[in-house]
């Protein structure tokens, strides 16, 4: 009976190993509405690209740029967040709680 649970548990421990290592490997990128700024995160919601599309970085677009990437950022996750939902949709893992 012990043996069996266990046997069940490291089985359970392994495929959420998998999930994981598969969300870290699964890269959601989104762009600013004007495409100057472009941002990579991945599974985990690890930003692990930030790029800026201009010719050069000028203290007078300091803060468009902020609040670019801030666009950027946040509709990236809104993606992990749905794929997520998504993936997991089909585990019922609390039993509806």
């Amino acid at each position: 009976m012990f043996g069996d649970m266990e046997k069940m548990a490291k089985i359970f421990q392994d495929e959420i190993l998998r999930l994981k290592e598969q969300l870290k490997n699964t890269v959601f990128t989104e762009k600013s509405c004007d495409n100057r700024v472009t941002v990579s995160i991945n599974g985990l919601e690890e930003v692990v690209k930030v790029s800026f599309n201009a010719d050069e970085l000028h203290p007078e677009i300091k803060n468009y740029l902020e609040s670019s990437t801030l666009e950027a950022t946040n509709r990236a996750l809104l993606k992990v967040k749905e794929y997520l939902k998504q993936k997991f949709s089909n585990y019922d893992l609390f039993g509806g709680i």
